[in-house]
């Protein structure tokens, strides 16, 4: 399963607004040779890399009383704001899908920083 998006990907968010301290993960650094040959230490401090728990924590949970809905349906992970209203029906206000979970959200992570530029997503 895919927990993190690529660099390109993450870019795109934090160009749109999502602040890059919300990343958890960075690609790797510089690698500097230490006193033992061929052995490397590492430092962080490369590109923000978005993980999956961080797409859920930057999405909205409720956007105009339409709440976030994450559900499977066959070899497809759907993401929506969706409600009920009277008698049971359900509304959609947007929805994406896709085979891998993290792929769903970052498109709709997409559209609500798009369209609802006001939202609670920037923290």
């Amino acid at each position: 399963m895919k927990d993190k998006l690529t660099v390109e990907e993450s870019t795109r968010l934090i160009e749109l607004g999502v602040d890059a301290k919300l990343a958890s993960k960075h690609t790797l650094g510089v690698q500097i040779p230490t006193d033992i040959p061929n052995v490397y230490r590492k430092i962080d401090g490369g590109e923000p890399i978005f993980t999956l728990a961080d797409l859920i924590s930057i999405l909205p949970k409720e956007i105009d009383c339409y709440y976030l809905n994450i559900s499977a349906y066959m070899a497809e992970w759907c993401v929506s704001y969706e409600r009920t209203s009277c008698c049971d029906i359900f509304e959609i206000k947007c929805s994406r899908s896709a085979p891998e979970l993290i792929d769903a959200l970052y498109q709709l992570a997409i559209y609500v920083l798009e369209n609802f530029p006001n939202e609670n997503h920037k923290n």
